[in-house]
């Protein structure tokens, strides 16, 4: 619909910040239904049909990537089904043009890999969900290396291990103290003006406060 509007398209081709915001996110699913029945013991039908209902709106959700536009510089990803492989999936389809990108999902390495796909990748949240968990990253690769001196904006949470029974969460993941990894491979973030944590009081606080960038 912005496209055509032949003087917005103007003024955003010329200010590409005024480009509004993207949030993509999946779909609900009756996941309670579906523990019910596992615990029952009868509900392999049941299962089965949430298995199905994760892949046909992961799906809709990588399709709403792919297809966002070029000119789009900032990007929410929340509330979706967890796969161990959906960031992944999703970071290989967004625009190359992104500066702002917040995730509110599960994450595993090799995530800074992808992240090297935006050069002018400036602001990078994982935090907001029960499962965004910092911790997950190799803050210590060649990769993290390459993405953290381009930042101005780092906002990210540190969690342990849920609590589950079977395939089901029981508890959320209790906030944790910080990698040891972590504080030294922050020294390579030398433009970062913005630093967001939420961590558990450890050691690795004072190495932080070291390896801040001046």
């Amino acid at each position: 619909m912005l496209r055509s509007c032949a003087t917005w398209c103007a003024a955003i081709q010329a200010v590409p910040a005024l480009w509004p915001g993207i949030e993509l996110y999946g779909e609900d699913a009756d996941w309670v239904g579906a523990s019910d029945a596992w615990e029952e013991s009868i509900g392999s039908d049941t299962l089965q049909q949430v298995l199905r209902e994760t892949a046909a709106a992961n799906k809709k959700l990588l399709q709403r990537a792919a297809g966002l536009d070029a000119l789009t510089w900032r990007v929410r990803i929340t509330r979706c089904y967890d796969e161990p492989t959906l960031a992944h999936a999703l970071l290989a389809v967004l625009p190359a043009t992104l500066r702002q990108l917040k995730l509110e999902i599960q994450c595993f390495n090799p995530l800074f890999l992808l992240l090297r796909r935006f050069p002018r990748l400036e602001s990078f949240s994982i935090g907001g969900s029960w499962n965004a968990n910092g911790a997950e990253l190799q803050w210590d690769s060649r990769a993290a290396a390459a993405v953290l001196p381009k930042l101005t904006s780092l906002r990210l949470e540190f969690r342990g291990e849920v609590e589950q029974e079977g395939n089901f969460v029981i508890n959320d993941a209790p906030i944790s103290a910080m990698p040891a990894t972590w504080p030294p491979a922050l020294a390579a973030a030398t433009r970062l003006s913005s630093l967001e944590l939420r961590a558990a009081w450890s050691t690795e606080v004072s190495q932080l406060c070291v390896a801040l960038p001046a």
